[in-house]
């Protein structure tokens, strides 16, 4: 919670956002942590939508469409790594054999 709030403090919605959603994976519970997620959501709707896109897209089993909905989301916030990650994994899935 706290580093996400660290991102809010720098205007950062999505970096906020990431960052509270990997402690939701982990602690899906913690409503403070749902609390930060949610109004870091508020602020990078666009961000959120790709994002969630492309998981969707990947628990589907659909690489190209989750590689277009992370590099859709990559455009609204570069400085990801974890964009950057799973975009690498589908474009390995892609150019699989």
């Amino acid at each position: 919670v706290k580093r996400a709030e660290e991102f809010i403090k720098r205007n950062d919605p999505c970096g906020a956002w990431e960052t509270a959603d990997e402690g939701v994976e982990k602690y899906p519970h913690y409503s403070e942590l749902l609390k930060t997620r949610s109004d870091a959501a508020t602020a990078a709707p666009d961000f959120v939508r790709w994002v969630s896109a492309a998981k969707n897209s990947e628990n589907r089993g659909d690489p190209v469409s989750a590689l277009c909905a992370y590099l859709q989301a990559r455009k609204i916030y570069p400085a990801s790594q974890n964009l950057l990650k799973a975009i690498e994994a589908n474009s390995r899935k892609i150019m699989a054999p």
